[in-house]
């Protein structure tokens, strides 16, 4: 049917007009209302015109309503038909004038920072969208209200939930590796830890904070881990009892640093030295989801771990890739080595110590060798050793292990003549005096550069096709909205 009002065509049990709003009643209430604003309408043009040509409200009730609704009603859409067309050219000039500004900028090469100032200034405005990452500009809340949201679930993956206050972890220790990595080099990144991450810009092109960046990968993180543990459980997987109780150890460790660090209130130390709106059990929660994941994925590595022909077929395969980092069958060899450098503390200089100072050294490194090669002679026995007697400080905390050395990396020429030397074989050992003292060696390995790169390769795609699969498996569905993160003084001031 039509609307009695603008002459819309509209559903028969429609009661109010979708297009003029109007409420549409019986035929007989809308003839009397119609009569009554056509009597109306009859007054103010005799007032205008003529007495004489008044009718009485009797003959407009005789008159034809057709005919008199389509001379009253007319206007109404007319009226809508005018505002839609200076809508419509008021936004195709606008869309001009944008064309016309992207083409200029894109000429001028400043099409990116045109992009990333739309960005900021839609979130200026809260544009906000509830399920994206753009959703706040800044996530970062008073330490009271994150410390009170807590408990919040704010993502979830499968039957695996990642509460406010686990995500606190996950967040923070990204942004302290992160700063840890970098070091002294943040300047030349850009990072002020002296400003808040939410006002530093990390993506020019789509306005991502730095903030949003460590979330982004915070919440990637979880999710990797939560799969894992979905995939544990479905298989039935359960830590060993070495595990278990490495486990369980890490809370008395926790209480043994609070107490170190001089606080009596763990929550309080959670809090001060790690994030504030978490809590010990988020913090424990967090430990353990990644330590069962990592435990887990430890009895699949075998399975992703590709065999040699795999090897020799992935390298064939992305021959041309590998060849633009330099990595060919020619490049060479990859070396692991251990040694116990055995000096004054930090090593020497050639020339500042006596001939005694170099005779006594000597006299150690021998009778340290011998002693290893009677009692042990394992390559774990001399990591123990190297940890405990060697003074590289680069080294002793690692067993005295550098790894993927090469004829080109930058040791002294006479540490690289011994574990260069064609001859050598795993489990070798030896003496070597260099400028810094006397060191005592252990070949653990050797790998052709393209083998190791593309052994390593081909196990991170296999991880990743497994990590994809069971993340499309157990998709993570985040509620941005909800997520509180406390404010860490990364100034340290």
């Amino acid at each position: 049917m039509q609307c009695k009002y603008c002459l819309a065509e509209i559903e028969d049990d429609v009661t109010i007009c979708p297009l003029c709003g109007k409420e549409l009643k019986e035929a007989e209430e809308t003839a009397e209302v119609a009569a009554a604003e056509t009597e109306e309408a009859v007054t103010e043009e005799t007032e205008q015109n003529s007495a004489e040509e008044t009718e009485s409200e009797e003959d407009w009730e005789e008159e034809d309503w057709e005919d008199e609704e389509e001379e009253e009603e007319i206007p109404a859409p007319k009226k809508k038909a005018i505002w839609w067309k200076i809508l419509l050219a008021v936004v195709g000039v606008v869309l001009l004038a944008l064309a016309m500004t992207f083409v200029i900028l894109n000429s001028l090469g400043l099409t990116d920072k045109f992009t990333a100032k739309v960005n900021n200034t839609f979130h200026s405005l809260k544009f906000w969208r509830e399920e994206d990452l753009y959703y706040k500009k800044s996530y970062t809340v008073k330490d009271e209200k994150a410390e009170k949201n807590i408990s919040t679930v704010v993502a979830t993956a499968g039957d695996q939930t990642l509460t406010s206050g686990e995500l606190q972890a996950f967040y923070w220790m990204t942004v302290y590796d992160f700063l840890d990595y970098y070091g002294s080099y943040l300047s030349y990144i850009g990072v002020d830890v002296s400003i808040p991450l939410s006002e530093q810009i990390y993506d020019e092109a789509t306005g991502m904070t730095y903030e949003q960046m460590f979330l982004d990968n915070a919440l990637k993180s979880w999710h990797r881990y939560a799969v894992l543990i979905q995939l544990s459980q479905e298989e039935g997987f359960t830590l060993t009892a070495e595990q278990q109780e490495e486990m369980d150890a890490f809370e008395a460790r926790m209480n043994a640093l609070c107490t170190q660090y001089g606080y009596t209130d763990i929550e309080e130390f959670v809090d001060a030295e790690f994030f504030p709106g978490g809590s010990m059990d988020s913090y424990l929660t967090y430990n353990r989801t990644c330590f069962v994941a990592l435990a887990y994925y430890d009895t699949l590595y075998e399975g992703l771990m590709p065999a040699t022909d795999e090897i020799e077929e992935y390298f064939k395969e992305h021959e041309a890739e590998f060849a633009e980092s330099g990595i060919t069958k020619e490049a060479g060899n990859y070396y692991n080595v251990r040694h116990i450098l055995i000096a004054a503390d930090g090593g020497a200089a050639s020339g500042e110590y006596t001939d005694e100072d170099w005779a006594n050294w000597k006299a150690s490194a021998d009778s340290i060798l011998a002693d290893f090669l009677a009692t042990d002679g394992t390559e774990e026995g001399f990591a123990a050793l190297a940890n405990e007697l060697s003074v590289d400080s680069g080294s002793n905390t690692t067993g005295g292990l550098y790894e993927n050395l090469t004829k080109d990396t930058s040791f002294v020429e006479e540490f690289k003549a011994w574990y260069l030397d064609e001859t050598r074989k795993p489990g070798d050992t030896g003496i070597v005096k260099t400028e810094h003292g006397y060191h005592i060696m252990y070949f653990s390995s050797s790998t052709p550069i393209w083998e190791y790169e593309a052994k390593a390769m081909a196990l991170s795609d296999n991880t990743n096709k497994l990590l994809e699969e069971a993340q499309a498996k157990y998709p993570m569905s985040v509620a941005y909205k909800k997520i509180t993160l406390g404010n860490v003084n990364l100034a340290g001031e």
